[in-house]
């Protein structure tokens, strides 16, 4: 009887790790620490995993996920990217196509970028990023290949994107502290912001403050830097004493508005409730943190079909995917504490 052919899940049950994690390393994308990737490597070679080659009339097609690599872009903070190219990953044999992480700089080398994409003769991109710079998108649809935005708005470009409904996320999240009680409710990261992800959240707090008679008065700009989200939640807590509810724009200023609250006292749901907005960490015992659930996984392979729909039909009108996210009401939001007087 002849022995059975070793699999990629296989390697994946020996390592114990995800089957898309052991496709990244066989594959040589980056996004996996040299550990994992060692051990992996080493336990397919003990096993004799063979990579399978097949034999086709079309060629195989390669599809380019550019990431934006920025400092302290929302996208590589967070494990948002890694779930994205899981989500990606488990679609991509299904369509026979090869796919390459290509890291980029939003803020530099954009001319050095396109060339070498240009070089690598792709069929197709998918651009991950929160914060994409619009030169490089524009540029990149100059090159003749087709595009997906995967996690932003692009209100110039004419590109096919698979997007989070921002706006209305936001406003649902603000109208259930509202219905828990809450009065005095502020936002950390609240300002009109150049990157449309974060002005839609803005304008989602402000339109629902409105619709249910309050007055947005308690309101703090702050970037992803630890430094900027503290100086803020403490601006905050000194200017508004009477403020029962923080909502922040987005998970990593939630977890550091905690880390304040946790240092002064201030307790968790009780004295204050704290939201965040992306579900980057998911619930952890150290902050089960009440947010709005991005699935980044199933946007991937959501950005998948879309990609193959384009390839499939060039002439086509582009297409918005947008999706809304579900709140994830955890431990850090509650009703706001009995007055005293």
């Amino acid at each position: 009887m002849p022995k059975a052919r070793v699999t990629i899940e296989d390697v994946a049950r020996a390592c114990h790790v995800s089957v898309a994690t052991v496709s990244m390393v066989l594959s040589g994308k980056p996004g996996i620490n040299a550990l994992t990737r060692k051990r992996v490597a080493a336990v397919a070679q003990t096993m004799g995993y063979q990579r399978r080659i097949r034999v086709s009339e079309k060629p195989l097609r390669r599809i380019a996920v550019v990431v934006d690599q920025t400092e302290n872009s929302e996208a590589m903070s967070s494990g948002f990217v890694h779930r994205l190219i899981q989500g990606t990953t488990e679609i991509i044999e299904k369509f026979r196509m090869q796919c390459d992480v290509v890291l980029v700089e939003r803020t530099m080398f954009i001319d050095d970028e396109l060339t070498n994409l240009a070089q690598r003769q792709f069929d197709a991109a998918m651009v991950i990023a929160t914060e994409a710079d619009r030169e490089f998108n524009a540029r990149l649809l100059d090159l003749g290949i087709p595009v997906v935005l995967v996690g932003m708005f692009s209100d110039t470009l004419y590109a096919d994107a698979v997007q989070i409904n921002h706006y209305s996320c936001m406003y649902d999240l603000v109208s259930h502290v509202i219905s828990t009680g809450h009065r005095h409710i502020g936002m950390i990261g609240g300002q009109d912001s150049f990157i449309p992800n974060l002005r839609y959240r803005f304008h989602g707090f402000l339109h629902a403050m409105a619709d249910h008679g309050l007055a947005p008065d308690y309101i703090e700009p702050c970037t992803n830097n630890d430094a900027s989200i503290r100086a803020a939640t403490e601006r905050m807590l000194e200017r508004y004493p009477e403020m029962t509810a923080m909502i922040c724009r987005d998970d990593t200023v939630a977890h550091g508005v905690l880390k304040v609250l946790h240092e002064r006292g201030i307790a968790v749901p009780g004295r204050m409730t704290v939201t965040g907005f992306g579900d980057v960490s998911g619930s952890t015992e150290e902050s089960a943190l009440t947010t709005v659930q991005i699935d980044a996984h199933t946007m991937g392979m959501l950005a998948v079909n879309v990609m193959m729909n384009r390839l499939r039909v060039p002439a086509m009108m582009p297409i918005t995917a947008v999706i809304h996210a579900p709140l994830c009401i955890r431990a850090t939001s509650g009703p706001p504490p009995l007055r005293t007087h």
